[in-house]
């Protein structure tokens, strides 16, 4: 299962070489005039992933042009439920870098390492 990971827009993405995911609680928390703490939780367990990938120039291209849309429905493994579950979610922190040497790589203008955060909405 793992060998199909992700998938944007149910398109199928190359396999990250670096993937690591962690959740968080939003919440708000309020002093009350006893001085005690009064936490109003809004939400458990909002998604937010890291990945890197080591791909060719069109996915490159293809991983750029996800990170310019507005929203991305993201397919993973949830592993909670140990199946696949969609995430609307938002890429922030696009980078890109050439492999060095790899310009000479033949019908792809060079290898790139691209990384990125995927946040759940």
């Amino acid at each position: 299962m793992l060998d199909k990971y992700l998938k944007f827009d149910d398109v199928q993405i190359p396999n990250p070489t670096s993937y690591a995911e962690d959740s968080d609680t939003i919440e708000n928390q309020y002093e009350t005039e006893a001085g005690g703490l009064n936490v109003s939780v809004t939400r458990y367990d909002r998604l937010h992933v890291s990945v890197s990938f080591d791909v060719s120039s069109s996915w490159a291209k293809k991983l750029k042009d996800y990170s310019k849309k507005d929203t991305v429905t993201v397919t993973l493994i949830d592993l909670s439920l140990d199946a696949e579950r969609d995430h609307t979610m938002i890429i922030r922190n696009f980078k890109s870098k050439l492999v060095e040497h790899s310009e000479h790589t033949q019908r792809t203008n060079g290898l790139w390492n691209v990384s990125f955060e995927l946040q759940e909405l």
